[in-house]
């Protein structure tokens, strides 16, 4: 894990570079309604990741440049010093080794598997605590669904002999093989509807580091009461061309939806830095679907279309954060603020140096479409940590936006 005073150095070392109306080396630099400076400090290109964001990455060119030769694709790093403010790094402050960002490396949660080996199974395979009796025909059997939910909100594999378990799982979306990895409750009931959470990593992170970090720390707050997804986004990033990336999701989904008991009206999307722009993108296209989201430091960068119906809301961001600015985290908030119906307010966001959180849960919002705000004392780092604790207050704090819902 890094410590804090080396983050606190890099950013430092970031800022001294910093010219008056040139932006830093990782700083966004162009995008669609970008207003900000376009030049780069000197050793840096401003470079094209998608028609939403461009970012100053190492390269030799002049302000303003195109892709550096080093560069392996639209801001994907290939060395990093860990979570947060890497030293070498080419996208937004996310590692590429690292098992993420502030979390343990060795904290799978309950019921992941240590490494995911584990590709399509046989159909009369069973994942953990899934029955397999069958009936004369040797056909799957069965079981009735609990919990008096409608037939509409529930998957339609509710009650079936599915023969998933948790592995990672290989599917063909937009003519591409995609990946991701499933992470059943140890427990699993065919019979009980789960909630759904899909957990998506930063730019250069991995289906893998959301998995090590126990999807962002809220599996383990979870109970065995929730079924976790996380995907692979191509070149480890969420540019969601043509919307591939939706699609993949769709997709997932739909996999999923036939194999598990799932309540449809409890999916879920969080993710930091690039995932959680994926996730915006994801309640803007799928408002039917998501009943809530969660963003860590994220902004438009995947897109947002339409982006005009409620769906639940929680947001988080740094106030230092220098690789993608407070100011685009509020300005998602306010989206969903003005979508929701909530009231508009004056936020209070903690002072430089305080190492502190405040959290405002907005007043006046429609029925089942929250919106909670907490910006934190912090850089661009996908779990806050105030001055004086070991632990972090994110997941705490996730987990209590996702549970909320009934």
């Amino acid at each position: 894990m890094v410590s804090k005073r080396n983050i606190i150095g890099v950013v430092l070392l970031e800022l001294a570079f910093t010219v008056l109306g040139q932006q830093p080396l990782y700083g966004q630099c162009g995008g669609n309604d970008w207003d900000g400076p376009t030049d780069c400090v000197a050793g840096a290109c401003c470079t094209v990741g998608n028609e939403w964001y461009s970012q100053c990455l190492p390269g030799d060119c002049g302000p303003g440049g195109g892709m550096p030769t080093n560069s392996t694709g639209p801001g994907i790093p290939t060395t990093s010093s860990g979570p947060g403010m890497p030293t070498n790094s080419t996208g937004p402050g996310i590692p590429t080794t690292s098992s993420g960002p502030g979390m343990p490396t060795n904290s799978t949660g309950p019921g992941m598997p240590t490494m995911t080996s584990v590709t399509r199974l046989p159909t009369n395979s069973t994942g953990p605590g899934i029955p397999t009796s069958t009936s004369g025909s040797g056909m799957p059997t069965t079981t009735p669904i609990t919990g008096g939910l409608a037939a509409a909100d529930v998957s339609t594999g509710c009650g079936k002999t599915s023969g998933l378990e948790s592995g990672t799982f290989t599917i063909t979306s937009s003519g591409q093989e995609r990946e991701y990895i499933l992470s059943l409750p140890e427990n699993y009931d065919s019979a009980s509807p789960y909630k759904l959470i899909f957990g998506l990593h930063w730019l250069s992170g991995t289906m893998q580091n959301v998995v090590d970090d126990s999807f962002y720390g809220v599996q383990p707050l979870s109970e065995n009461k929730v079924i976790f997804v996380a995907p692979q986004g191509l070149d480890n990033g969420w540019a969601n061309t043509d919307d591939q990336d939706i699609t993949l999701i769709d997709d997932i989904l739909a996999t999923l939806e036939e194999e598990l008991c799932i309540e449809k009206t409890q999916i879920f999307s969080m993710g930091f830095s690039y995932g959680g722009a994926m996730s915006y993108s994801l309640a803007c296209s799928r408002p039917e679907v998501f009943r809530g989201v969660a963003v860590m430091s994220g902004a438009l960068l995947s897109g947002c279309a339409p982006g005009t119906e409620p769906v639940g809301y929680y947001g988080q961001h740094g106030g230092s954060d220098d690789v993608l600015a407070i100011a685009m985290g509020r300005q998602i908030r306010d989206t969903f603020v003005t979508n929701n119906g909530c009231i508009p307010q004056e936020t209070e966001e903690p002072s430089a140096g305080s190492g502190t959180h405040v959290k405002t849960e907005y007043e006046g919002c429609s029925d089942d479409h929250p919106v909670w705000w907490v910006p934190f004392d912090g850089p661009h780092v996908a779990t806050g940590t105030d001055a004086g604790s070991d632990a972090s207050w994110t997941p705490d704090e996730l987990w209590n936006f996702f549970s909320q819902f009934a």
